[in-house]
């Protein structure tokens, strides 16, 4: 393919028609003299059949400086009206959580998720107001005790007092329902975890009012304390293990107030040269996909074909404008998502074969990851991939409406066909999902609103086995909530199942599910409630950043054994699903600490020792015995991937491949176990 072709299919347009135009348009050569020395006097220029590869490619390197310039031209109008509008902001452009490292918070990276670990902390943004009208959002991780909404600078808090207690600061707290201004008085819903609290202040009229999912609560407070000096500042307060993530217009607002201003300005200039950069960077894959030399059977996983010099000089190009601008999270949930949104739900208009599955090397999609895998750095594309899935996990957890689950099976489905590339998975699987409960999360559905539930299940058709009650009408209702979460549970069990995948490994680089479980074990290590100082003091690397509840725990162990049978349907059909006995003390399996209903292990070897004998052989029994006396709990600290081994089920013996799902199934049949404990208790 030309140069000129490909860009019209990149760009759009044809620069280098109008190159051919003007040679048509100049006049012959004339054998006068005149005109021989004004041909002398005046070059010619190039003509299009004689420009060489970097010529042509200047030309087009300039119409796309032309095009990004242009754009900040008509946006010097916009910024200048955004200053003018944000004239009463103080504080520097990016607003975050004002903390520092010696309080009881958690805190993440980006210093906008919060977890507390005091009795009652208090934090406020580092960025204040002093007229006009703002607002932030808040993500609810919890549903505790937290007061949200605004302080001023003249406020001091403790362990006792939070936003509310004193003369000078305004709170809501949704868990009471009441709002705090040195008194209290009742307001406002319920809040529920997943509900997005929006907190507006308009200065000029003092006023505060509340949103929860974008419904207004009504006015929360009038008459505020102002005076020469004093200011405002987002602030919150947690009580113990609550959480919250704040959103100052960091990303885009998912429920915007109109007339409100976000406490952090909008990246006017990033957002539309991302999407200018980003619709040619989608139409460039969409070449690469349907071109012959990257078509499956000569495709290598993770490269992009570069015989063709300009499709690598095309992309090198929009990839060096891209980096300047992509790596904002306003830019990427506000760009980047909605164009692979985009890519997901309209593979048919796109790739013109509904036969494609996005995200492999054939879609348009799995084309657009191969390029930001290859042609930007390792940590770029992570932080990348880490902001998508934290923007889908946002709109997963989010409250639903009765039993409407539509976004969140979207959302599923979407991070479905992102994972549906092998590199990229790989990457969720081993820096990602098991990361602050985030696979967890995913795979728990939530249950609809207390007040829904009590109009769908009243107490008169309340039905309980050995009290009574009408039963039918009970099941009836049942059965529609089992029908409205069927086709999620579905979709969360088709993502668990891709991320399972064992064929996608070799000598090199293992397979997902080599990972997979490799990082499950640990995670579930983490999770102990007795190592996780240990862990945290020594070795400072635990992906815990507070207890899983116990419904999510169950929810997410329920679906890994739910997955588990699939694929030992799909891949063993013939094998007898079963897990010997000898299993759990022959020292097949590695137990590390994990938590057993009945006991310590060593103990049972010691109490069962007759038995064992009875059934390894007196001389196994007693070199078991030997190693529990030996081991040392600081034998722990080894990696626990070397305990587990997954071989390819499709192309191996039936009894490697039963023993490698047994590893799956027996692990997945301990940790339930512990679980279950832990719910009892």
């Amino acid at each position: 393919m030309s140069i000129a072709k490909l860009f019209v299919k990149v760009f759009g347009e044809d620069i280098f028609e109008q190159i051919s135009t003007v040679e048509k348009q100049q006049p012959e050569d004339d054998d006068d003299e005149a005109g021989c020395s004004a041909s002398q006097d005046t070059p010619k220029p190039p003509k299009l059949d004689e420009m060489k590869l970097p010529e042509q490619m200047v030309l087009v390197r300039n119409w796309l400086n032309e095009r990004l310039n242009v754009i900040e031209l008509n946006s010097v109008h916009a910024i200048k009206t955004q200053r003018v509008d944000m004239v009463s902001r103080l504080g520097p452009e990016q607003t975050i959580c004002d903390i520092d490292f010696t309080s009881t918070v958690r805190i993440s990276a980006d210093r906008l998720s919060l977890r507390s670990q005091g009795s009652f902390n208090t934090i406020k943004a580092n960025v204040c107001v002093y007229g006009g009208r703002w607002m932030y959002e808040v993500l609810l991780h919890s549903k505790g005790v937290m007061q949200i909404g605004w302080c001023s600078n003249k406020c001091t808090f403790n362990e006792n007092s939070g936003v509310g207690d004193t003369k000078w600061s305004y709170g809501y707290d949704g868990s009471k329902q009441q709002i705090w201004h040195i008194s209290t008085s009742k307001y406002g819903d319920k809040w529920q975890i997943g509900d997005i609290i929006g907190v507006i202040i308009d200065v000029e009229t003092e006023k505060i009012e509340y949103f929860r999912n974008g419904h207004t609560m009504g006015v929360a407070f009038t008459k505020l304390e102002r005076g020469p000096g004093i200011s405002f500042f987002p602030a919150v307060s947690l009580g113990y293990n609550q959480g919250v993530q704040v959103n100052f217009g960091n990303m885009p607002f998912k429920y915007p107030v109109e007339g409100f201003l976000p406490i952090q300005p909008k990246p006017i200039v990033r957002l539309q040269k991302a999407d200018l950069l980003l619709g040619y960077l989608v139409n460039l894959s969409s070449v690469l996909a349907h071109n012959p030399t990257c078509k499956k059977k000569d495709h290598i996983e993770g490269k992009i074909s570069t015989k063709k010099t300009v499709y690598v000089v095309f992309t090198t190009l929009l990839i060096e404008k891209l980096t300047h601008v992509l790596f904002d999270p306003y830019v990427i949930e506000d760009k980047l998502l909605p164009h692979i949104i985009n890519l997901c739900t309209t593979i048919n208009a796109t790739d013109k074969d509904p036969a494609i599955i996005p995200g492999t090397p054939e879609s348009t999609l799995g084309a657009l990851l191969s390029i930001l895998w290859n042609y930007l750095e390792n940590e770029e594309v992570k932080y990348v991939m880490r902001k998508l899935v934290n923007a889908l996990l946002s709109i997963y957890t989010h409250t639903h409406t009765a039993l409407d689950y539509g976004k969140q099976k979207n959302a599923i489905t979407i991070l479905t066909c992102i994972c549906t590339h092998t590199q990229t998975r790989k990457t969720y699987l081993e820096y990602k999902f098991f990361k602050k409960h985030c696979l967890a999360l995913l795979m728990y559905i939530r249950p609809p609103e207390y007040k829904y539930m009590q109009q769908l299940v009243p107490d008169p058709i309340v039905w309980t086995e050995g009290v009574g009650g009408p039963k039918q009408k009970y099941l009836a209702q049942v059965e529609k909530i089992a029908k409205a979460t069927e086709s999620l549970y579905n979709a969360q069990k088709n993502l668990l199942i891709l991320l399972l995948t064992n064929t996608d490994g070799d000598e090199l680089a293992p397979s997902s599910r080599k990972i997979f479980i490799s990082k499950l074990r640990r995670y579930v290590m983490d999770l102990s409630m007795e190592q996780r100082p240990f862990h945290s003091f020594f070795l400072m690397q635990s992906s815990i950043m507070h207890p899983m509840d116990s419904t999510v725990a169950l929810s997410f162990i329920c679906i890994l054994i739910d997955a588990t049978k699939l694929l030992f349907e799909r891949e063993l059909p013939a094998a007898t699903v079963e897990v010997r006995p000898e299993y759990f003390f022959d020292g097949t399996f590695e137990y590390q600490h994990f938590d057993r209903v009945g006991g310590v292990l060593s103990h049972l070897r010691k109490v069962h020792r007759n038995d064992i004998s009875t059934h390894l052989g007196a001389e196994r029994a007693h070199e078991l015995l030997e190693e529990d006396r030996t081991m040392m709990r600081v034998g722990e600290l080894v990696d626990p991937s070397m305990f587990l081994t997954t071989t390819n089920l499709n192309n191996c013996h039936s009894r490697r491949a039963g023993r490698s799902c047994c590893h799956l199934y027996t692990f997945l049949q301990s940790a339930f176990e512990s679980c279950a404990r832990s719910i009892a208790w």
